[in-house]
């Protein structure tokens, strides 16, 4: 019986091959498939119909589920389908199914024919389940894992993205010393530290150890071209070109497989060195110049202005919790009082010793203090520092 159409599906189900002892009876399959289904009705998960072969005790699970369509246009993802058919893998998998089943068809469960080998169904529940319901129920079970395609993306709270911001500025931070300092190392050092250096070169290879030429030369005629534009020195083509050539050629000598030099026509150099210096300049790359950090290690442009505004919506939230909540209010407003109150006799003492100080010395040298030696004394702004002053003139 065909229950599902390539557009529509308004049922689930599995094959299940272990076999169990005969009788068409629930009893009669297998302890660790009728533990499973024991446990499955517990959670409100268990099929509508158990059909049992009463041969060998196997049997085919249905379940009825919220009707899923496809998107109709071939261009789409068809998520829907996409979920069904996860969700059919992972009760396989749960409950050892037969990965070969053709879900389209199955068996009628409300057969009632002659045939003695038929399948004896019993009817277990009406429930008809969602999708969301069961994946969310096998990845319990550890057996699906989080699809990123149909599980809602977690947006990260304030806290995490300020955190996320400081260990990434640290990160840059350690990154560009760490590059500035092999920088200043000259071409034996970088050797003695790294083997992969070779007269100042970083020869790259792939999985089979094969040196990759062109990406060992481009990405040291990138490096050099950061180190000129970091001196402030002119990024010729010659230059950027002179360092491509000489990485190729330490790259194609590392080569046991005897490949022929394939070193790039002069037209493609010249256009090399002009993506160089265009990466550099502008920074096209996605990375910081001289840290080598991917665009992945920075925030996203949502979680930047999420930084931006977390402050200002953060304030405006408190403020409007605080005006509808008194007794939270309370505690600060004292707060503020008592450090409003301490600032206030700081300053009268500040200001009463400075006052002291001038007047003293006007009185006993006859001359009066600069406004500079004012401010170095007391460690005052100008603008302070002119006020005091003038008090002390105004008195005398």
């Amino acid at each position: 019986m065909r229950l599902t159409d390539p557009h529509f599906a308004a049922f689930a189900a599995a094959d299940i091959d272990t076999p169990g002892t005969p009788g068409g009876s629930i009893n009669n399959l297998h302890p660790d498939v009728l533990a499973i289904l024991t446990k499955m009705r517990q959670l409100h998960a268990a099929p509508g119909w158990i059909g049992i072969n009463p041969t060998n005790g196997k049997a085919q699970l249905i379940w009825a589920i919220d009707p899923v369509y496809s998107d109709g246009d071939p261009t789409k993802p068809n998520r829907p389908m996409k979920l069904l058919k996860r969700v059919q893998h992972g009760l396989n998998e749960l409950l050892n199914g037969d990965k070969a089943f053709a879900h389209g068809f199955m068996r009628n469960p409300l057969y009632s024919g002659p045939n003695p080998n038929a399948y004896h169904w019993h009817a277990i529940s009406n429930r008809i389940h969602k999708l969301k319901d069961l994946e969310h129920m096998l990845q319990e079970w550890d057996v699906l894992d989080a699809d990123p395609a149909t599980a809602p993306a977690r947006k990260k709270t304030g806290t995490e993205l300020i955190l996320q911001a400081k260990a990434n500025r640290e990160r840059a931070q350690q990154m560009r010393a760490l590059s500035n300092e092999l920088d200043g190392l000259s071409i034996e050092e970088l050797e003695q530290i790294d083997p992969s250096y070779i007269e100042g070169v970083r020869v790259l290879y792939d999985a089979a150890g094969v040196p990759q030429r062109d990406e060992t030369a481009f990405r040291h005629a990138l490096k050099t071209a950061h180190r000129l534009h970091k001196r402030g020195q002119r990024l010729k083509d010659n230059l950027i070109i002179d360092a491509y050539e000489h990485a190729y050629r330490i790259a194609h000598a590392q080569d046991t497989l005897g490949r022929p030099d394939e070193m790039p026509p002069m037209r493609d150099r010249l256009t090399m060195a002009r993506r160089v210096r265009a990466y550099v300049t502008t920074n096209k790359t996605g990375k910081v110049a001289g840290t080598g950090l991917s665009s992945t290690q920075h925030v996203t442009p949502v979680e930047r202005n999420a930084l931006r505004t977390f402050g200002s919506r953060g304030g405006k939230a408190t403020v409007q919790r605080r005006a509808n909540n008194p007794e939270e209010r309370e505690p600060l407003r004292k707060g503020w009082e008592k450090a409003n109150m301490q600032r206030q006799r700081q300053a009268k003492a500040s200001k009463a010793e400075v006052l002291a100080f001038l007047s003293k010395q006007i009185a006993e040298s006859g001359t009066q203090p600069t406004r500079r030696e004012v401010m170095d004394e007391f460690n005052l702004s100008e603008s302070t520092a002119k006020r005091y002053i003038r008090t002390v003139r105004d008195l005398l």
